[in-house]
């Protein structure tokens, strides 16, 4: 359905320039969509014969003969790329918006296109997109880039340091803020649980699922009285 609606679904996006930047109607920069497609396309698929060629070697290397403490080092540093993961994800989705790739397919959303391309079921489709749209990149009214909503939170996933969980509940918690805070209270509210030493992994009851014990400890004076902030990012 998808590869048939291809050439029937195409919608029209307005593009204008500012400087030396091009944008579109959709916000969203055509400085990459511009650039000679072949270089970045043959740049990508040897990136993704490296990736493929390195987890067959270590899905088949012998670990006799390995001490344990090295063993141990490959399982880190394997987490830490597993970790970077999501980051690559965020802009292959919202790469897919911007290209208005799902009305293109006569797809009901990016999430829906998900779905269908990735044999994934819808929920964790529409936290995907959820995690793109806080997580990563942004442009402006001209098409310069923009931090993502949350940056430090983006930068540690990036840096592997950070489990995809941990950015859940990084943003859950954050959404659940008073909506008056300064953004300097904010910004330290999320470096403060974005630190890899959060134990986000212990949970009080009182805490709920996305809400870590210490965070519901160091910032009881932030969240006492007022309302909640939208919680963009708390589920999936």
């Amino acid at each position: 359905m998808l590869r048939a609606g291809w050439e029937r679904g195409r919608l029209a996006v307005s593009t204008g320039t500012v400087g030396a930047v091009s944008y579109n109607s959709l916000m969203c920069s055509t400085e990459l969509l511009d650039a000679p497609a072949a270089p970045a396309a043959d740049a990508v698929r040897a990136a993704l014969a490296e990736l493929t060629h390195a987890v067959d070697v270590l899905q088949s290397a012998s670990l006799d003969g390995v001490e344990d403490h090295a063993v141990l080092a490959v399982f880190r540093d394997l987490e830490a790329q597993r970790r970077r993961m999501p980051s690559v994800d965020h802009r292959l989705v919202t790469e897919l918006g911007c290209r208005s790739t799902a009305t293109k397919l006569l797809a009901r959303g990016t999430a829906e296109l998900l779905t269908e391309l990735l044999h994934i079921d819808v929920a964790e489709a529409k936290a995907r997109v959820r995690a793109a749209a806080v997580l990563g990149p942004r442009a402006g009214l001209t098409g310069q880039p923009l931090d993502p909503v949350y940056p430090a939170t983006a930068a540690a996933q990036a840096a592997g340091t950070i489990s995809e969980k941990h950015a859940r509940i990084v943003t859950g918690t954050i959404g659940y803020l008073p909506h008056n805070l300064d953004e300097d209270t904010v910004a330290l509210a999320e470096h403060t649980l974005v630190r890899p030493n959060t134990p986000h992994q212990h949970h009080s009851p009182s805490a709920g699922p996305h809400r870590p014990r210490s965070s519901m400890t160091g910032m009881a004076a932030l969240k006492a009285e007022r309302a909640p902030r939208t919680a963009v990012y708390s589920a999936g």
